[in-house]
């Protein structure tokens, strides 16, 4: 049997002052080598999940290990040789430099003095250059932007060098690129440091690409856990996310704003233009269906990068791009519109 690394037996999480229980009877195990992302709403509780298991916030009931260790037992040395953690809090850090603060995560490591040996220095290179700081490290850090900072956090974190890994939103200030980077390095740490490694994201996109296992926290306590695709399989996401405008396409593992569609409009294609093309129609509020003879509205996607071709009420366009062809129909269906409103039609 695999032997977690965190393990929580019917925890409750919430706050004593007022009275607030956000979750309970919470029986959850971190495993090293994987990476779980923590998902749920605004006000579900994530970070007060979060700060409890890492002892920044107390439980209500209910027990912690870290390491087969009660949490309430360790010191806080040994909490920091046992877990390392990056909160969305932006703290005001005085007068460091990128790598002073890095520096910093060797902590728990080094001797009464603070002095680095040669392994703490390594240590403190390489997570600077998985975080893509090196370059930055003589900056001070209250110069950086938010996205840097919290590079240079994760990095002081990676330096603590940490069985557990706690990290809070750590790619909400980081563009595209970034998010994606930092989530490939955590899935990489775990994978390869053996370490267990807690992320909560709002990104489910992200989240459905990296993570091994999903912890999906909803409205009214509720909790599911299981890999992404269990979770998109059983309507999970579904469940906590969706509403009335909301829709979960278990097809592309991704939300979208719920169409009440205006129109019918058969498609002819293939391959991955067909696939777009079907995104731009729908997003204009066309359901889509196979062409069949010649059924109005229709759009052909042509082979070989020739452009596309509509036909409709009679007229017939080509187009260089999706948006030349959506702005057509767009153009069009305006003009039908109008003719009725005024008692005619196209």
């Amino acid at each position: 049997m695999r032997k977690s690394k965190l393990s929580a037996s019917s925890l409750s999480i919430g706050y004593l002052q007022p009275p607030s229980v956000l979750a309970q009877d919470l029986n959850l195990d971190l495993y090293g080598g994987e990476l779980v992302c923590l998902l749920g709403p605004n006000g579900a509780g994530k970070s007060t999940l979060m700060r409890t298991l890492c002892g920044l916030q107390g439980l209500l009931q209910g027990s912690i290990e870290i390491m087969g260790r009660c949490l309430s037992g360790l010191s806080p040395k040994e909490r920091a040789s046992c877990f390392a953690v990056v909160l969305t809090e932006r703290l005001q850090l005085g007068p460091f430099s990128v790598r002073d603060l890095v520096c910093l995560g060797r902590h728990p490591h080094t001797t009464g003095f603070g002095r680095l040996r040669p392994r703490d220095e390594a240590v403190i290179e390489w997570a600077m250059q998985c975080t893509d700081i090196a370059a930055i490290q003589a900056r001070h850090v209250n110069e950086l932007s938010d996205g840097q900072r919290q590079r240079v956090m994760i990095a002081r974190a990676l330096a603590q060098e940490t069985p557990l890994l706690f990290l809070d939103e750590p790619t909400a200030f980081l563009d595209l690129s970034g998010r994606i980077e930092v989530a490939k390095l955590l899935k990489h740490l775990a994978r390869n440091t053996r370490k267990a490694v807690l992320m909560s994201t709002h990104d489910l996109d992200l989240a459905l690409s990296v993570a091994d296992r999903i912890w999906l926290m909803g409205g009214q306590g509720a909790f599911q856990t299981g890999a992404p695709e269990d979770m998109v399989l059983t309507k999970a996401f579904e469940a906590v996310f969706c509403g009335k405008d909301i829709l979960f396409d278990r097809m592309r593992g991704s939300f979208k704003a719920r169409q009440a569609f205006s129109g019918v409009i058969a498609l002819k294609g293939d391959g991955l233009r067909r696939f777009w093309t079907a995104h731009a129609l729908e997003r204009e509020g066309f359901k889509i269906i196979p062409q069949e003879g010649r059924q109005e509205p229709c759009v052909e996607v042509l082979e070989d990068g020739a452009g596309w071709t509509s036909r409709f009420r009679g007229r017939h366009q080509k187009h260089a791009s999706i948006y030349d062809l959506v702005t057509a129909i767009r153009a069009l269906k305006e003009d039908r519109d109008l003719s009725r409103e005024n008692g005619g039609d196209i």
